[in-house]
């Protein structure tokens, strides 16, 4: 998202305060609250301005988590960050202080500071400030996004090399069967004695095997466009998809149910009212069979029927753990145990789907071998053979 100079006049003085935006319009908008608005410019320095690490925020967000905690002012806190650490740390607590500086609150704050928090890291900090400790969110957001580096880092590293394994197997038999086979057959031992090579079967395997990584490249892109620009041009019919796909849904939805559910269960366990807590959650989701969920559960819930049962995207005993909750307290608790469970499932499923990739890719691999084998050694082998005879 990009970022806006905004220069403003307050009390006589001219200032200015940096902030992210989707657009002009949308940046002037949010610059009104610092005062009389004098220039919008876009901050050319953003492309090349890097955000906090996942180390740095995980380090800003734990320490500003324990000063917070006992009790020290937000404003101080920042600045004691600001002024006690370098680079992006510090730059970090500088940008926070100027929006709270014109009475915008620390989740809101960091929720609109995509450069150094970005994806849902903001929004599960608003989301779980809602409880109204706000150091507590601070904690839980640093080791949510600990737990997902760790996580992404490992499974990372092995489906990148699952993805290596598969390519050089497609470039293994295409080099055995168009270059390697070809020039093997053209040397003079064994253009003399064509008739007693047979490696019909090895042109089999790859014709096979060709076909096979073919399929699963398709299949594998198939699988990340409707996670990405599917979702994005077709939300609900891309959502109902993925819904289908027992493993892959669980990885794909997981971080929206996450924000979503975890939402509802603290507002409607401060004492929001169902409708209420479901309106706002509606409004906070992003486009997709989720956001269409919370819709039809509010017209359930006016409706008089159950409005848990509008929860598609669940599972359906998840569905009926809501349905029987006998209160609010008891409604808000499974709520955030379908959250968590959410959440778990996520890097279950992720720390799964790795190794059981890299495993395909390793037969993937053995199957090329076995191609080249039958394309360079077994002629000779053969003519061999013959020559025994």
């Amino acid at each position: 998202m990009p970022s806006f100079v905004v220069k403003y006049r307050s009390k006589g003085k001219v200032m200015s305060a940096k902030l992210t935006a989707s657009n002009f319009e949308t940046a002037r908008r949010q610059a009104m609250r610092f005062g009389s608005i004098l220039s919008v410019t876009r901050d050319t320095d953003f492309g090349r301005k890097k955000g906090m690490t996942s180390a740095d925020r995980y380090t800003f967000l734990m320490r500003l988590s324990t000063m917070l905690g006992s009790r020290m002012a937000t404003a101080d806190s920042l600045r004691l960050l600001r002024d006690s650490f370098e680079g992006t740390i510090s730059d970090a607590a500088n940008r926070l202080i100027d929006r709270i500086n014109f009475g915008i609150d620390l989740p809101t704050a960091i929720a609109e500071e995509k450069l150094h928090f970005p994806g849902p890291i903001g929004l599960i900090i608003k989301v779980s400030s809602k409880s109204g400790q706000i150091y507590t969110a601070l904690k839980d957001a640093a080791l949510f996004e600990q737990r997902m580096a760790s996580v992404k880092s490992g499974s990372g590293r092995t489906i990148m090399a699952a993805a290596f394994g598969f390519i050089f197997a497609a470039i293994l038999v295409l080099a055995s069967v168009f270059y390697i086979g070809p020039e093997i057959m053209k040397i003079g031992l064994v253009a003399e004695n064509k008739d007693k090579v047979d490696v019909g079967w090895v042109n089999a395997m790859a014709e096979f095997l060709a076909i096979t990584i073919g399929i699963a490249a398709l299949f594998m892109t198939g699988l990340l466009w409707l996670a990405t620009m599917g979702r994005a041009l077709f939300p609900e019919w891309a959502d109902k998809i993925i819904l289908k796909i027992p493993f892959y849904s669980d990885i794909v939805m997981a971080q929206d149910n996450y924000l979503v559910l975890r939402r509802l269960s603290l507002m409607i366990g401060s004492g929001v009212r169902v409708e209420e807590a479901l309106q706002s959650a509606e409004e906070s989701a992003k486009p997709g069979l989720l956001k269409k969920n919370m819709n039809d559960a509010i017209r359930n819930l006016r409706m008089g029927q159950k409005w848990s049962s509008a929860l598609t995207t669940l599972h359906p005993t998840d569905r009926a753990a809501l349905a029987l909750a006998a209160d609010r307290t008891q409604i808000a608790d499974n709520l955030n145990m379908i959250a968590e469970q959410a959440q778990d499932l996520y890097m279950q499923r992720i720390n799964s789907f790795a190794p059981m990739l890299m495993v395909v890719s390793a037969i993937a691999v053995t199957l090329a071998g076995v191609v080249m084998f039958g394309q360079t050694v077994l002629p000779m082998l053969q003519i061999a053979a013959g020559m025994v005879e």
